[in-house]
């Protein structure tokens, strides 16, 4: 077997002198994520998911351990990353594949067939559909940079002899299937308490991988040329005519979407009161510089990461806007409360007296012109039954299991008090109802005696049911009858 791991070793000296990726294991896939977002970060890059098995980040879930092959190593690995040989045996659960976001494009069959349906229809109706003009039709341009991230289950329990490890030799066939017999039964047996360990590897491109588009750091600088200086004033005519018909906001920008905290900063500062275009490049560059690049230079405003375009800032507004207004908001409210809150900081370092009272005087007429304008709320008042009850949340919140709320003993006299109070009001209903009751039987007895004095009821023993019989008619000479009403 020693054939097989000079082979392997062999293997990975020609990948590491091609230096064309990088491995890191971690245990936990949040910490998987964090560097793959630190990578894009570093270089200016963005992935999105190319494929991901099912089982993958799946934690509790365990692949069949008869069926399956258990590796010791993996030279390029089955999901396309290597891992090292520790003596512990494992198991793949699945892998990750994050691709660059101007990679290959998947949708392109799609896309071919939307375009012939869309001539056909106009063909068939002779009407040409509204369409924008686009200089680039796609950003894909078959970028061959991926990360590989696959998941595999180790099982620390069965590891290999430290005899072996210490003269650097593999494990034969019969000891593999020693060990695999050894972990199907310990499994059966135990599998509650099956000791097994969740690892990732993570398979990160080098920056140079990346084809067709700029990466951090591998942007390559215009070549100078000795040129006449009058083919020289003559390109600069043409150069500064150029610019001239050019509009704002058309410099050259990279295709990766805006960072997050970046996102983040223009909501704010868009609830904050700014407005125009000019006023957030400003205050996100200086975003940029203090707080996401302290100690360092920032990258070139090429890259539309750390710098988004104006298109950028309007649709970030724009969702700002909405949401505001979906709140029942404006922006004029905000910009009027910052514009408070720097008068209020700019006061305290304010010294001299007299320009503080014209600046009192000011502020007291302002004042009182928006206390006029300001609807007040009516003050609704309860009843004493709705105070009671505030009353007793009120006790409930501040009671001893809460540390702010105030904390409410009652004596034994204020019970003895509530208590009465409360016997009380029951008896008053009590009497409340047998008066209805008798009012209500006084009614019943006077109209059943004075008003119908041709009716009456008969309550049958037998079936319990009342009916009503009329013993004579309205016209004469008609003969009695029974007449039975619902």
């Amino acid at each position: 077997m020693m054939h097989e791991y000079a082979r392997a070793i062999k293997l990975e000296e020609a990948v590491a002198e091609d230096k064309s990726f990088t491995v890191l294991k971690f245990r936990t896939l949040h910490e998987v994520c964090q560097c793959v977002e630190e990578y894009q970060q570093d270089t200016c890059t963005h992935f999105i998911k190319y494929n991901r098995d099912k089982h993958f980040g799946d934690e509790a879930y365990v692949p069949n351990i008869e069926r399956g092959r258990i590796h010791y190593w993996s030279n390029t690995g089955k999901c396309g990353v290597p891992i090292e040989y520790d003596g512990v045996p494992f198991m793949h659960v699945g892998r990750w594949v994050l691709m660059c976001h101007q990679g290959q494009d998947t949708n392109k069959g799609h896309k071919e067939k939307y375009q012939i349906r869309k001539l056909r229809e106009q063909q068939e109706s002779g009407v040409k559909p509204k369409s924008r003009n686009r200089a680039q039709v796609t950003k894909k341009v078959n970028c061959p940079a991926e990360i590989y991230i696959t998941h595999i289950m180790k099982f620390p329990q069965h590891k290999m002899p430290n005899a072996l490890l210490a003269i650097n030799s593999l494990p034969t066939d019969h000891m593999r299937k020693l060990a695999k017999r050894k972990i199907v039964s310990s499994f059966k047996r135990y599998s509650s308490r099956f000791v097994r360990e969740s690892w990732y590897y993570v398979r990160l491109p080098h920056p140079s991988t990346h084809f067709g588009h700029p990466v951090l750091g591998l942007v390559k600088e215009e070549p100078e040329f000795d040129v006449p200086e009058e083919c020289a004033n003559k390109m600069s005519s043409k150069v500064d005519s150029k610019k001239r018909k050019q509009t704002k906001g058309t410099k050259f920008r990279t295709k990766e979407p805006v960072d997050s905290r970046v996102l983040q900063k223009m909501y704010e500062l868009t609830r904050q009161g700014v407005s125009t275009v000019k006023m957030m490049q400003e205050a996100i560059e200086e975003f940029v510089h203090e707080e996401l690049f302290p100690c360092g230079e920032p990258p070139p405003s090429m890259y539309r990461r750390y710098n988004p375009t104006p298109s950028d800032i309007q649709n970030a507004m724009y969702k700002v806007k909405q949401e505001m207004r979906l709140e029942g908001k404006s922006i004029l409210q905000y910009r009027c409360a910052a514009l408070v809150r720097e008068i209020t900081e700019m006061v305290v370092q304010t010294d001299s007296e007299e320009y503080l009272n014209q600046l009192e005087e000011q502020l007291r007429h302002i004042y009182n012109a928006v206390r006029n304008t300001v609807p007040v709320p009516e003050v609704q008042f309860g009843s004493e039954q709705d105070g009671e009850r505030n009353k007793r949340a009120l006790a409930e919140e501040s009671g001893p299991g809460s540390e702010v709320g105030h904390k409410s003993k009652r004596s034994r006299r204020q019970k003895h008090n509530e208590h009465q109070t409360e016997s009380t009001t029951a008896a008053y209903h009590l009497s409340l109802e047998n008066q209805c009751k008798e009012s209500v039987s006084i009614l019943f007895i006077y109209l059943f005696f004075f008003l119908s004095p041709f009716k009456f009821l008969i309550l049958d023993n037998s079936t319990m049911r009342r009916k009503r019989h009329t013993i004579c008619c309205s016209k004469p000479g008609v003969p009695n009858r029974w007449v039975t009403t619902p």
